[in-house]
């Protein structure tokens, strides 16, 4: 089961995720939706370290971190490693976006 409780994360001062609950037990999929800038790749991205977030707890099973402090983020990394995704995936948090077609 992975567990978020309480995450925040802000950008200049401007909240893009206030206070995150989310328990998503095992074999349990899930689907994040929203419009463009609704902090769906930020939540994302906080999950797996790619932004630090200001506030929150996460725990995997008996791996708990505190997102304010350094400690355990590589166990915690390890454990929810993000597949890598196809050229077509547009919710990978780190992906660009490539030309596809030559230019003319």
């Amino acid at each position: 089961m992975i567990k978020i409780a309480n995450l925040v994360k802000r950008f200049g001062g401007t909240p893009v995720l206030d206070g995150i609950d989310l328990t998503i037990e095992r074999g349990e999929i899930i689907v994040v939706i929203g419009p463009s800038g609704t902090g769906k790749s930020t939540l994302l991205r906080c999950l797996n370290f790619l932004e630090r977030p200001d506030a929150g707890q996460l725990s995997l099973g008996d791996l708990e971190i505190d997102v304010t402090r350094a400690s355990r983020r590589t166990s915690w990394r390890h454990a929810v490693a993000r597949p890598s995704s196809s050229r077509t995936m547009r919710c990978s948090p780190t992906r660009r976006r490539w030309r596809t077609s030559p230019k003319a």
